[in-house]
């Protein structure tokens, strides 16, 4: 099991994968949504070489409406 920082609350995963992996195992993601990896945003065609390990940090953004 590994640990991961998910939107600031530790997550645990069974192993280290991919990020388009560790997002196909969450259930409540909104249609659309950004990605962070440690700080750095992760373009959609990078998903799948993306690779999650321990302690990394995952921020899912979600855009908002108003002004």
């Amino acid at each position: 099991m590994i640990d991961v920082n998910l939107n600031g609350d530790t997550t645990q995963f069974s192993k280290e994968q991919s990020l388009e992996d560790i997002l196909a195992e969450l259930t409540d993601l909104p249609s659309h949504y950004a990605v962070a990896v440690n700080k750095q945003f992760i373009p959609k065609s990078s998903y799948s070489n993306t690779k999650i390990e321990a302690g990394d940090e995952i921020e899912l953004v979600m855009p908002m409406q108003g002004g």
